[in-house]
């Protein structure tokens, strides 16, 4: 069970790094792009302007050429980062918004304020962790908190739950707090938003969730000795939409398609589960790469478009005569 315990762990380890890799990888490309050749892009726009309309009006036979197609393809490189840091700003303030009105509104106490929770806390697996139970009727249990996390419990789950059940959400959450995976989540959907356009960003963010929660779960088996335990929680508290409310939390609960597999994995921990095919992802990376080198290449290609201005004075621009 430890070493699948670790290989859960390592495959989530290296998720991340990828994740992190590509993603700044991209970004420092297209920012130095940017910051080297920002003049260059204004110069060539304005020769662009000057060449198709130096005939008095904007010419459509000089607009709709390469030389206009090159110096519009930087800018467009520019909106879409320019977008992605308006995306991922909104994305902090929902995060932390949401998440603090959530605990905030539950009125969070400490579970030691709570007697009939005290066989769970005499459980040395426990230690002296801080958990906290919040008045909500969602059922829903999760770690949050980005330097200091802490697990949450609502009362609805604690209401539905048997005490061994409860001992192993609560488990589950402490592999999660140990590893900072809240930390870790915040800081992979933050660079998930400012590269929107990358469509590996999704698959490879999936994984890691995917097995985050694995490793989690091979965990409170190690611990326990208890699968059917966890098992019987998640399918008692199985609810999607308790993950979309708790934006910059580690969930209890993830999609229902990765629910179903946890639950599988933990009653037939032989049988092999369903995973995204390999031409799959061989092709969501084709299609990554493409969509990088679409848009970094612009940034760093300067063509060269020197307006004559005796043809301008003659009434033509670099393509037409003018009438």
């Amino acid at each position: 069970m430890k070493n699948r315990i670790k290989t859960q762990h390592e495959k989530a380890q290296g998720y991340f790094v990828l994740i992190v890799i590509i993603n700044l990888s991209i970004l420092a490309v297209m920012t130095t792009g940017i910051v080297i050749g920002v003049k260059g892009y204004i110069s060539d726009t304005r020769s662009t302007y000057e060449t198709v309309s130096c005939c008095g009006s904007v010419c459509t036979k000089c607009l709709f050429t390469l030389c206009t197609l090159f110096t519009v393809l930087p800018w467009v490189c520019v909106a879409t980062l320019s977008v992605g840091v308006c995306k991922a700003a909104r994305r902090i303030f929902s995060m932390v918004y949401w998440n603090g009105h959530f605990i905030s509104t539950g009125m969070a106490q400490s579970i030691h304020d709570h007697p009939e929770f005290k066989n769970i806390l005499h459980d040395e697996r426990l230690g002296k962790q801080t958990i906290f139970i919040i008045n909500n009727p969602l059922c829903c249990a999760f770690t949050a908190g980005l330097i200091d996390p802490h697990i949450y419990l609502s009362t609805a789950v604690c209401a539905r739950l048997t005490a061994k059940e409860l001992l192993a959400v609560i488990l589950h959450e402490l592999h999660h707090k140990i590893n900072r995976i809240p930390l870790r989540l915040f800081i992979l959907k933050i660079l998930c938003e400012l590269n929107y356009f990358l469509p590996i960003n999704r698959s490879l963010l999936n994984l890691y969730t995917s097995a985050s929660e694995m490793a989690a779960d091979d965990n409170v088996v190690n611990l326990s000795g208890e699968p059917v335990e966890l098992a019987s929680a998640l399918v008692k508290l199985s609810q999607p939409i308790t993950a979309e409310k708790l934006f910059a939390s580690a969930s209890f609960f993830g999609k229902q398609c990765e629910t179903e597999n946890r639950i599988k994995r933990l009653l037939l921990p032989h049988e092999k589960l369903s995973t995204p095919g390999t031409f799959y992802f061989n092709m969501v990376s084709l299609s990554t790469l493409f969509v990088s080198t679409a848009l970094c290449f612009p940034l760093f290609y300067q063509h060269q478009i020197l307006p004559d201005t005796t043809e301008c004075m003659a009434h033509s621009c670099h393509t037409t005569v003018c009438k």
